[in-house]
């Protein structure tokens, strides 16, 4: 597995949801110190691989994708900051709703700018049983392999799903999830990373009260 594999791949997608693992493209996001977050998105084509590895864009669009930004440098760079821009702006709309709060006007315009980008962008077509949205990629056009998960943001805002989203209890963490747990008990991003972490702690504070304890017996 290469580095880029390991930093975008299946294995941090712990969320449940696109649009949720594209903000947890940012580690330690929930820190009040942005100089502590280490985002993943490190250039342009980050985002190119991150949505290939997701099963969004096939090798040929990834190809495609990665070629037109080689051309243009300039676009690439714009495009990853719009990238980055929706994703704080949606995790911010996200905390809003978390916490009962209205989410920034500001914030709401700029997302919904995106959202009818996306929508003129796609069409709804028969696939089986089904119908679904594909998508018309213009190469040229460098933010088009977020459009789904644009757009999935949009309807999760609209679903029920909206209450059933979780913050990762390790304080600074900040990683979003769908909590499908049958409690809707669910604390860590994951249990491996955080819910290890914060037992290890719990863990090292119990001992030392236990030797604090033991000590001052002794001196009794």
């Amino acid at each position: 597995m290469t580095k880029r594999e390991r930093l975008l791949g299946t294995g941090v997608r712990i969320s449940g949801l696109d649009c949720l693992d594209f903000i947890n493209t940012v580690n330690w996001h929930g820190s009040n110190d942005v100089n502590k977050w280490r985002d993943r998105l490190h250039e342009y084509v980050d985002i190119v691989w991150w949505a290939h590895y997701g099963g969004i864009l096939n090798k040929k669009q990834m190809q495609c994708f990665l070629q037109s930004a080689k051309k243009h440098p300039v676009r690439a760079k714009q495009a990853l900051e719009a990238a980055r821009g929706f994703r704080e702006t949606f995790f911010r709309i996200i905390l809003a709703c978390i916490s009962d709060s209205a989410a920034n006007r500001t914030d709401l315009h700029s997302f919904n700018t995106l959202v009818k980008e996306a929508v003129v962008n796609s069409d709804l077509i028969c696939k089986g049983d089904n119908f679904v949205w594909q998508w018309e990629y213009d190469y040229s056009n460098l933010i088009a392999p977020l459009y789904s998960v644009i757009y999935a943001a949009a309807q999760l805002l609209l679903s029920d799903q909206l209450t059933n989203i979780g913050v990762c209890a390790n304080s600074g963490c900040g990683w979003l999830y769908l909590d499908t747990s049958k409690n809707k008990n669910r604390r860590w991003c994951t249990m491996k990373v955080c819910g290890s972490r914060a037992k290890a702690k719990e863990y090292y504070y119990r001992q030392q009260n236990k030797i604090r304890k033991e000590k001052k017996n002794a001196n009794m």
